[in-house]
């Protein structure tokens, strides 16, 4: 006898319409991918770790390694997972060499790209670039996770983004997004969209962790993804705006600090010369200027003169803190 406790809800199907209709990056994936209801959790990282528990219940065992430019390295390692770093120009240019290379002989089993804004550098692929990540994925025969996360906040045009899965065979590849980062962060859900086969699975590996995801917050997400044209065209171009304050305000500053426009997100990525980003950051935090220095976003614990400067909050908060961070910066110089 089944308890109403736990009879099943699953106000994703709706989700799923939604997206059909105005879509984060399902309007170019196949058919039989955008007539499966994807898989809703309660944020996208949970998503990330069940498809990497997925592919090493195939092959019995978690995946030895996993491939990706700079993205979640700590939910591979938490599976067991080798993360090997790609050069962050591969979603970027001409680069793509730069799998097939590893791909000889570390012999990966999964690929976790963001080709449509890229966290935390904000690149994005041009269409010449991703062709030629999906050659090279295709030629290899690995699966390809498509990381839609910051896909909404693409600068240059209020259309949904193009899917790099369109690509790929719909067994070899998914893709991920969530409404929080157009929305609101608080909005924790994300989903997966992939063959029949692999949502199928993934939902018996989510039944040994969870029941269901909140769903008042996925009945939210249903009113709001009906909007979401207009949501879109809004968040960009509020991003637009205060991506050129921010220009202005760095530019001000004088800082000598080094970073490029970004073609997508909510932060640019700043390269801070001679500066230590983690000692930086650990007395920015004491004077309640909160960032993520450049480690957290490497699998090698790298970009150590690089921190994440997020420009999407409230009016004048980034003037306020701008230049206690330089001080903080101009500390993390001085010898000790």
């Amino acid at each position: 006898m089944r308890s109403r406790q736990y009879a099943p809800v699953t106000p994703h199907n709706a989700i799923s319409s939604q997206q059909d209709t105005t879509g984060p990056c399902t309007a170019h994936l196949p058919r039989d991918v955008r007539l499966q209801s994807p898989l809703v959790d309660a944020r996208t990282g949970t998503v990330i770790r069940g498809a990497l528990r997925y592919k090493g219940a195939r092959g019995g065992g978690v995946p030895r390694r996993a491939l990706c430019p700079l993205g979640p390295v700590s939910r591979g390692r938490s599976r067991g997972a080798r993360p090997v770093p790609l050069p962050a120009d591969t979603a970027h240019g001409d680069n793509v060499a730069a799998l097939a290379r590893p791909a000889g002989h570390i012999r990966p089993r999964l690929v976790h790209l963001q080709p449509s804004v890229h966290n935390p550098t904000g690149r994005t692929m041009d269409e010449h670039t991703r062709r030629a990540w999906a050659g090279v994925l295709a030629e290899q025969g690995l699966y390809a996770v498509e990381d839609n996360a910051y896909a909404e906040l693409a600068r240059h045009h209020d259309a949904a983004p193009v899917s790099l899965a369109a690509q790929l065979p719909p067994a070899a590849t998914a893709t991920i997004g969530t409404p929080s980062k157009l929305f609101r962060g608080g909005l924790r859900l994300g989903w997966i969209r992939a063959s029949t086969t692999v949502i199928r699975r993934l939902a018996d590996i989510k039944k040994s962790v969870d029941l269901s995801c909140p769903v008042v917050d996925q009945m939210l997400a249903v009113q709001l993804l009906r909007q979401l044209p207009e949501a879109r065209a809004q968040r960009r171009s509020r991003l637009r705006e205060r991506l050129t304050q921010t220009d202005r305000l760095l530019r001000d500053q004088r800082t000598g600090w080094r970073w490029e426009r970004p073609a997508g997100g909510s932060a640019p990525w700043v390269e801070i010369p001679g500066a230590d980003a983690e000692a930086t950051a650990q007395p920015a935090r004491r004077a309640g200027v909160l960032i993520v220095p450049g480690p957290a976003f490497s699998a090698v614990a790298g970009f150590r003169h690089h921190l994440r400067l997020p420009f999407a909050d409230h009016d004048g908060d980034l003037e306020k803190a701008l230049p206690v961070l330089v001080d903080c910066v101009d500390r993390s110089r001085a010898p000790r």
